[in-house]
């Protein structure tokens, strides 16, 4: 009998405690439901917040916030089944996400609390209006350093751990979230050095000194157009406190030593010396802003920390930000917008009235974009002066990215800070296959702007890894004007589009890696009448070894108003520009860098894979795909690449 009670009580005791551990996991299920409900909807807040122009940074924390308490709350949660976790990869539909639970766990704890810190730092910058003055931005960013290496180490963490998840064994769903910590993950990686360097370039430490470059993409140069206007800017705590900017004509000191410039510009322009409106010659703006800079401490005795150039098609973004401005030269007082920016910058161009095309006009010929520039930083002195951070970093974002703007220092930290963002403009050594077309007016014009480029390339991979090339640029002068005879002369016209109307002298550079073996190339004589210096040229390809393991083959091409040129070079690639991976796949990269003061150039790319071989991959989508050839179309506003993998015939 007392051993049937006992029976009965240790029965009734287990389902007792069943029935707890039951009513345990129920709410347990019930309560991580709940939380995940509650995650999503934050994530849907934040995707909406980074969407909106106008970002509300008071919204868009209080979600990160949100974010943050409900994993954390999670973590907690289901910490007493995360050891069984690797263990259920086996369950249907859903056993890659719980397999992966635990690291996916971590990476969410990674990014929110990255994201929490970065948000108060940010903070005191009036985050309920979004808005922030610059010695606000300098001074925040100076006494958060700390808060900033965290952040960096977060990140670094969750990189790491994000290289662990197999995104292919996650359910849908899981996977698009996944996707979209791939998209800014490595944004905010490539942005933080930025940050961290950024109150020291707004002189938070000490005045900070920087060479401005005003480029006229019209009379198109390697690093984006002519250096038409110069001068320097000084900040101190955030302020600029000084702002000079003069005629790039204006800065020379020929009394100074100046060295004989490139060969082409000393030949085709018959410019005896190198001066700084010629500096940017290198298609690498680092080289280039490194010569503007020497010849800047040359001929006025300044040195800067770092190098600005910019184009006409930069401002219409800045001004989007900065809003109207009032502009005073000598035609009057404008009110300039970035609506009609463009069409001001034409049209201030001609002499006003009263004026001829005197002496006296060719000094002030530029006093409208001269004015223009100092209104705009003088805008940025102001005391009462805000902006919009997001918006702000978007726009300026995008004119860096289409590279209407471009940054340079030799301070090695802001170097890299720049790197990493691509800002730079340099063209750098890397695995595979590159092809740049840079092109430079050397006609004394704004031919430029009327002349379509188009450019065709086609490679043949071989199952060595070398490849075949071939390149088809194509030149079309859209001016309608008949010249009757090309004669380069220096000289000016009233009206701003009538220097677009002349016989465009181009000095084209194909830029491809080291080792391609040219075997055959246009041949195009521009004769000695055409020329300053009174001598044809040859028709040969001039070969220049550029740094970072390039070479360019060069050849000035006189196009007349009406024409079309189509050049034509054809070379070999050596070994190693398809490279086999170590599981035994091939990867072909193509590295397209968009030359600077152009906007959309199209290109039509081809590649024709080994006898063969099976594409197991593309970036981007392919166009179009025939056997083995592969074609894309791409307007090249950006730096552009194309990557291929695929596996031989032998290898399958």
């Amino acid at each position: 009998m007392r051993s049937r009670q006992l029976g009965l009580i240790c029965l009734w005791t287990g389902v007792v405690l069943l029935a707890c551990v039951l009513g345990w996991l129920v709410y347990q299920a019930d309560q991580i439901g709940r939380r995940l409900v509650a995650i999503d909807g934050h994530l849907i807040g934040l995707q909406d917040s980074l969407a909106d122009p106008n970002l509300d940074q008071a919204r868009f924390r209080q979600e990160l916030e949100g974010l943050d308490r409900e994993i954390s709350g999670l973590t907690s949660d289901v910490a007493p089944f995360m050891p069984l976790a690797p263990h259920l990869g086996w369950v249907p539909t859903y056993g890659g996400d719980l397999a992966a639970a635990p690291a996916l766990l971590q990476l969410a704890d990674r990014l929110t609390k990255a994201g929490v810190t970065l948000a108060e730092v940010m903070a005191p910058m009036d985050a309920s209006a979004g808005t922030a003055s610059l010695p606000a931005l300098a001074q925040t960013l100076a006494t958060h350093q700390e808060e900033l290496a965290q952040v960096e180490a977060l990140l670094l963490d969750a990189q790491a751990i994000r290289s662990s998840i197999d995104q292919d064994t996650l359910s849908p769903a899981l996977a698009q979230r996944l996707a979209w910590v791939d998209t800014y993950l490595p944004r905010l990686r490539q942005a933080l050095p930025l940050l961290q360097q950024a109150a020291d370039m707004l002189g938070a430490y000490c005045p900070r000194t920087y060479l401005l470059l005003g480029q006229n993409q019209d009379e198109l140069r390697p690093t984006g157009g002519y250096i038409t206007v110069a001068g320097h800017m000084v900040w101190d705590q955030g302020r600029i406190v000084a702002v000079e900017m003069r005629d790039s004509y204006a800065l020379d000191d020929l009394s100074r030593f100046h060295p004989r410039p490139p060969e082409p510009v000393y030949a085709y322009m018959g410019a005896d010396l190198w001066l700084l409106r010629d500096a940017n010659w290198s298609p690498d703006f680092r080289t280039s802003a490194r010569q503007a800079a020497q010849f800047y401490w040359t001929d006025q005795g300044i040195a800067v920390d770092g190098v600005i150039a910019f184009d006409q098609a930069a401002l219409p973004l800045l001004l989007e930000q900065l809003g109207a401005i009032e502009v005073i030269s000598t035609s009057g007082v404008d009110t300039v917008t970035a609506q009609n920016v463009m069409d001001l910058l034409q049209l201030r161009w001609a002499p006003g009235p009263g004026q001829t095309l005197s002496g006296e006009w060719w000094k002030q010929r530029k006093s409208f974009m001269l004015s223009l520039t100092q209104a705009m930083l003088g805008h940025l002195q102001h005391e009462d002066f805000s902006l919009n951070s997001f918006s702000f970093a978007q726009n300026l974002d995008q004119a860096l990215k289409a590279k209407h703007i471009l940054l340079a220092s030799n301070h090695p930290a802001w170097a890299q800070a720049l790197a990493s963002l691509s800002w730079d403009g340099a063209i750098r050594p890397g695995p595979g296959d590159l092809l740049a077309v840079v092109d430079a007016n050397v006609g004394f014009n704004k031919a430029s702007a009327v002349v379509e480029r188009q450019t065709d390339y086609q490679v043949s991979l071989h199952a060595d890894g070398s490849a075949t090339a071939y390149a088809s640029l194509v030149y079309q002068h859209h001016s309608q004007k008949e010249v009757s005879v090309c004669q380069i002369t220096p000289r000016y016209e009233p009206v701003y589009t009538d220097m677009m109307d002349r016989c465009y002298w181009n000095y084209v550079r194909l830029l491809v890696p080291e080792g391609a073996q040219l075997s055959s190339a246009p041949h195009r004589v521009v004769p000695a009448t055409a020329l300053l210096r009174g001598q044809a040229t040859s028709g040969q390809v001039d070969v220049e070894i550029l740094p970072a393991g390039y070479i360019a083959w060069g050849q000035l091409l006189l196009l007349a108003p009406g024409e079309t040129a189509v050049l034509d070079f054809a070379y070999d690639l050596p070994a190693g520009t398809a490279a086999r991976q170590p599981d035994g796949t091939w990867l072909y990269q193509l590295r397209l860098p968009k030359q600077a003061g152009t906007d959309g150039q199209s290109w039509q790319v081809s590649v024709r894979l080994p006898e063969g071989a099976r594409l197991l991959h593309s970036m981007p989508e392919v166009l179009t795909a025939s056997q083995t050839t592969l074609t894309y179309e791409l307007s090249l506003d950006t730096d552009r690449e194309i990557m291929v993998r695929f596996q031989l015939g032998g290898d399958l």
